[in-house]
């Protein structure tokens, strides 16, 4: 028998690694939460950890292990390794117990359907068969090459799996696109808040509050075109911007949610930012200088001019 708890503790995790990609994965194509044990929330998180285990394992199946009778029989790291060894199996059973568990109940209530339902009990067999073959295999074989050339083949199979199914779910073009809307969500925020609250607001950036870094990033988006802003009348300023990806495009992503909810960017649920690419702001600041400087106006009220034609919506 080997000396395999590290090996046997790697196979784990990388095991569960390419089982939370699988699961992310399902959960995308049909559109449900599987509730199962999953601790990474994007598909790509998942699949990273996949392939950096992936050369780990596969050195430690080349590498060879220590031999028992090689340590002293009186020497406790045999017990220590034995205890180790049957604790990561009981723990992956525990793991799949819970999923299986969830997963009926979901079920039998109806928030699953059958083909979701029987993939994520398949993923959870698969990963109690893929360990326990690992962990007998590891502790009995001999140092046979076809082994090493076998479970090298498989671990790299598995890791190009993992980057399939997650460049499937959710393309990186698409994380880009997110990323970079994010970023400009944060910017308009921050122009309607300047519009809003600054009374002195002028479009030149002169009379604006925000400065240091942010102000270089927002005055940039402007000058390249990403952002602009145009005085409507004296009270009103339109604001309007690009998108990196469009709200249809991204509603026909199966990673969608998880897309939305890993990179917190809730904004695409809700108002302009949405489905809109123009807004008129009113500057409310100005509007309450002016009532005092002119108590007698203090009654009239102001009308948000109609949005032009050319604006779209969807």
């Amino acid at each position: 028998m080997k000396f395999n708890a590290t090996y046997n503790f790697l196979v784990l995790l990388f095991l569960y690694a390419f089982c939370c990609t699988v699961v992310r994965g399902i959960e995308a194509l049909y559109g449900v939460n599987l509730q199962m044990a999953v601790v990474y929330y994007n598909v790509w998180s998942a699949s990273a950890i996949t392939l950096l285990l992936a050369p780990l394992v596969i050195f430690w199946t080349c590498k060879d292990g220590i031999d028992e009778s090689e340590l002293p029989s009186s020497n406790g790291i045999i017990v220590a390794t034995k205890i180790f060894n049957m604790f990561w199996l009981i723990s992956l059973l525990t793991v799949v117990m819970g999923n299986i568990a969830t997963s009926v109940k979901s079920f039998l209530i109806g928030e699953l359907g059958t083909k979701p339902f029987l993939l994520g009990l398949l993923i959870n067999a698969f990963a109690v068969f893929a360990f326990c073959a690992s962990y007998f295999t590891s502790n009995n074989r001999i140092q046979l090459r076809s082994y090493k050339i076998a479970v090298s083949t498989i671990v790299a199979l598995l890791s190009c799996i993992t980057v399939f199914i997650a460049q499937a779910c959710l393309p990186v073009q698409y994380l880009r696109a997110v990323h970079k809307d994010g970023i400009r969500h944060d910017m308009l925020c921050d122009i309607e808040r300047e519009i809003k609250k600054n009374p002195d607001w002028t479009p030149d950036q002169k009379t604006w509050s925000v400065s240091g870094t942010w102000y270089d990033k927002i005055a940039k988006a402007i000058e390249f075109g990403n952002i602009s802003l145009a005085v409507v009348d004296d009270t009103h300023v339109k604001m309007s911007w690009k998108r990196d990806i469009e709200p249809d495009v991204l509603d026909k992503t199966g990673s969608r949610s998880a897309l939305l909810h890993s990179y917190k960017y809730s904004y695409y649920d809700w108002g302009c930012y949405y489905k809109q690419t123009e807004k008129i702001v009113e500057m409310e600041a100005k509007i309450e200088k002016k009532r005092k400087e002119n108590p007698e106006s203090k009654d009239k009220t102001t009308e948000i001019p109609p949005l032009p034609d050319t604006i779209v919506r969807r």
